[in-house]
């Protein structure tokens, strides 16, 4: 029987991959000039002012990018995974658990800005200052989830030789920049990990999210499961 494009979860899967990657890139461009936590507070307050909207734009665009994209893409991921695993399909629950953690701590940190955009003609300087620090605080730990994520969906990687070998090891790099960068709570966002944490560990995911998308829109149906 042919399946229709829909019914191929696999496929949809993998392009909602690369789809969640490319509109997570539209919150990084309007917010590029963001301030950090250790601006002043008439500065962090002074930048949403003039440009909350932009910056409202682009979580909306996240959070399509994370509700819409992402959440198909990791249920397929883990779904091929888990069918390559076998029962019990412990790495593969893991990943699943930690791809959705990650989700929801990042979400949950953007309300530290949320509001600051939302009270910043009305908000004293210490609380625009501890809104973006607890967005920073909450995105540095969510490191500790992209690791759990990326680190089991490798294991399996390798452990059952589905899809490339390099996507499994580049996959170890990932997770291990991931925790260090989440020690980016014990410093600064222009410190060394705190750039490890923003600058470094965002592109080094976004790459390993469509190398793995990729992978799952290159596999093919066997006897009735997907490998």
């Amino acid at each position: 029987m042919t399946l229709r494009p829909w019914e191929k979860w696999w496929r949809v899967g993998g392009v909602a991959g690369i789809t969640c990657v490319v509109l997570s890139l539209v919150p990084l461009v309007l917010g590029a000039d963001e301030p950090r936590f250790t601006d002043s507070g008439n500065d962090i307050m002074a930048w949403y002012v003039h440009n909350g909207d932009r910056w409202l734009t682009g979580i909306f665009v996240l959070g399509i990018a994370y509700a819409v994209f992402f959440l198909p893409f990791l249920s397929a991921l883990t779904g091929v995974l888990a069918n390559a695993e076998g029962q019990p399909a412990m790495w593969s629950r893991v990943a699943a658990w930690g791809g959705l953690l990650f989700a929801a701590v990042v979400v949950a940190g953007l309300g530290g800005e949320g509001i600051v955009s939302f009270l910043a003609k009305d908000a004293g300087q210490d609380v625009a200052r501890a809104g973006m620090a607890f967005a920073f605080f909450l995105y540095s730990l969510a490191g500790l989830f992209v690791a759990v994520f990326v680190l089991s969906a490798s294991l399996v990687i390798l452990q059952k030789g589905i899809f490339w070998s390099w996507l499994g090891r580049y996959g170890l790099v990932v997770a291990a920049v991931n925790v260090i960068g989440a020690a980016a709570i014990f410093d600064t966002p222009d410190g060394p990990l705190g750039v490890l944490r923003t600058r470094v560990a965002p592109p080094a995911l976004a790459l390993w999210i469509v190398a793995a998308a990729v992978a799952v829109l290159r596999i093919t149906r066997r006897r009735g499961s997907v490998y």
